[in-house]
């Protein structure tokens, strides 16, 4: 499972299928402008953080899953896995094309 279907298949099709979508479903979370310790603050359970082909699922405070090719599932934690995505990437509050990520809010019980 990639990494938009592995949240589609366990919504039962809730979510987007594909990163394009994704990029804007649900409720922004402002980030645009904020260091990586600022954003982990801001973030749920469940927020996801996402670009054109690729997304990365908030767990908790200390840990993301995403899936990635050829390695599979993968765990990390938040605070090294934004450090990682900041390093090559700029938060955005909406979405623009570019080298760019936003961080979204979908599920129901944190809206």
């Amino acid at each position: 499972v990639d990494c938009s279907g592995l949240p589609y298949y366990l919504t039962n099709g809730y979510t987007p299928r594909n990163t394009s979508s994704l990029i804007h479903f649900g409720t922004p979370v402002p980030v645009e402008g904020l260091n990586v310790k600022s954003i982990q603050e801001r973030l749920q359970d469940l927020d996801f953080i996402a670009w054109k082909g690729h997304v990365v699922w908030v767990l908790s405070q200390d840990l993301t899953i995403e899936s990635k090719y050829p390695m599979g599932l993968l765990r990390s934690n938040l605070c090294e896995r934004l450090e990682e995505i900041m390093s090559e990437r700029t938060p955005l509050d909406s979405w623009k094309d570019g080298a760019h990520f936003v961080v979204r809010r979908w599920h129901p019980n944190n809206i």
